[in-house]
């Protein structure tokens, strides 16, 4: 199973668990879109982002997290609820464009979408300090409406080949799907 790498890769993927293929891409875009612009409260609050995650630590907040792994983040800027609002909104006005890349909100909006928990994996590449990035970027997403019981599984990688695994960053999302 070929997944495409042109942008397009987490929405690939969704239409892989949706259509058994990597086709119709662009319908799975527009559907993370409504459903981030549609439910944006549900997907700033926190309790929220902390269903299916099956550690519970005071310390781990997930929205601030999250906020930190946007491209949109100014290094040292403090977080409250205007500025992640922010951040989140500007990644959706990015999303709108085709073949631009997705990250951590997007995969919890491709969950309702596909109406199934998705499991995220995260290689412990790369990483300066693994266990709480692990904790966040390596957990099961459960969408905001669940119909399937199935779970999908999709993994973050990298197309990049001039990285070692100790300065690995990732900018691709591949479906792991069982064998038959």
């Amino acid at each position: 199973m070929r997944v495409r790498a042109d942008g397009n890769c987490l929405p690939a993927c969704g239409a892989v668990f949706a259509f058994g293929e990597d086709i119709k891409p662009k319908d799975i875009r527009i559907r993370i879109i409504e459903e981030l612009v549609s439910n944006q409260n549900y997907y700033l609050d926190e309790k929220n982002l902390k269903k299916g995650y099956d550690k519970t630590s005071k310390d781990l907040e997930h929205i601030k997290a999250f906020a930190q792994y946007s491209d949109h983040i100014i290094p040292g800027q403090k977080l409250n609820a205007e500025v992640i609002k922010k951040l989140y909104e500007k990644e959706v006005m990015d999303i709108c464009k085709d073949k631009s890349y997705m990250g951590i909100w997007q995969m919890f909006a491709l969950a309702t979408v596909l109406k199934m928990p998705i499991r995220r994996c995260y290689p412990s590449l790369g990483i300066s300090s693994p266990t709480l990035v692990m904790k966040h970027l390596n957990r099961l997403i459960l969408p905001r409406i669940q119909v399937s019981n199935d779970e999908a599984a999709i993994m973050w990688t990298s197309t990049r080949l001039d990285v070692s695994p100790y300065n690995w960053v990732p900018n691709h999302f591949v479906p792991i799907l069982p064998f038959m």
